[in-house]
């Protein structure tokens, strides 16, 4: 046998051989799959579904931005991170357009979930996750206002005596001496665990100032360290 006809033979059984260590190598590949993050990694939020998108620290809902716009409730679970992008929260504050000027408002805090109609709402990020939920509605009337602050108190961890001194103090805002003078704004801090709360109450001073007392919650998750 010639050397040319010897190397030609050689040549051809080792790309024989090639051909079933390449065909290994991909059945190998294609029975692995590789996941990123779990449960408490704070940098994913957690792991999520393909099939239906539901983002990690939404409450299990999947509640987006163009979800709340398009009438959807707002169902969130703010006693752990909420990553900016499973709510379709870009790197600014988001000003949602709330349909038909009303949305209904889901948060589970570590003690509770509190309940609300926004009639207005904005979205706060930092460092990639949701950092401020801000929800603004107005009620008429001192005492219709007082009864939902003492209802949103315990939830939201508000002060109650604090809730008391606003009513208290509201008749004085409300004398005409007062009429046309700066707007009147009462701000009340609280917390429930680690999640941070707090309402503004404002409204016109002098008579019938309270026809329209507008509401203004703030509402920030937990964020990680």
């Amino acid at each position: 046998m010639s050397p040319a006809r010897g190397r030609g033979r050689r040549r051809a059984a080792a790309r024989a051989a090639v051909v079933p260590l390449l065909l290994a190598g991909s059945l190998a590949l294609t029975a692995c799959s590789v996941s990123f993050g779990g449960p408490d990694d704070p940098a994913t939020g957690g792991t999520s579904t393909a099939t239906d998108g539901a983002p990690p620290g939404g409450g299990g809902t999947g509640t987006t931005i163009d979800d709340i716009e398009r009438g959807e409730t707002v169902r969130w679970d703010v006693s752990r991170p909420i990553t900016a992008e499973s709510v379709g929260l870009g790197e600014s504050m988001a000003v949602v357009q709330v349909p038909g000027g009303a949305a209904e408002v889901e948060l589970v805090l570590p003690d509770g979930t509190w309940t609300t109609t926004a009639e207005e709402l904005t979205i706060q990020p930092r460092r990639g996750y949701v950092s401020t939920i801000n929800v603004f509605r107005t009620l008429s009337g001192a005492q219709a206002v007082h009864d939902q602050l003492v209802a949103d108190a315990e939830v939201l961890g508000l002060p109650r005596s604090q809730v008391d001194r606003w009513l208290d103090e509201l008749p004085a805002s409300l004398d005409a001496s007062r009429a046309g003078g700066t707007r009147e704004r009462t701000g009340i801090n609280g917390s429930n665990g680690d999640v941070v709360t707090s309402v503004q109450i404002s409204h016109e001073p002098g008579p019938g100032g309270d026809e329209s007392i507008r509401l203004w919650y703030a509402v920030s998750p937990v964020t990680p360290d």
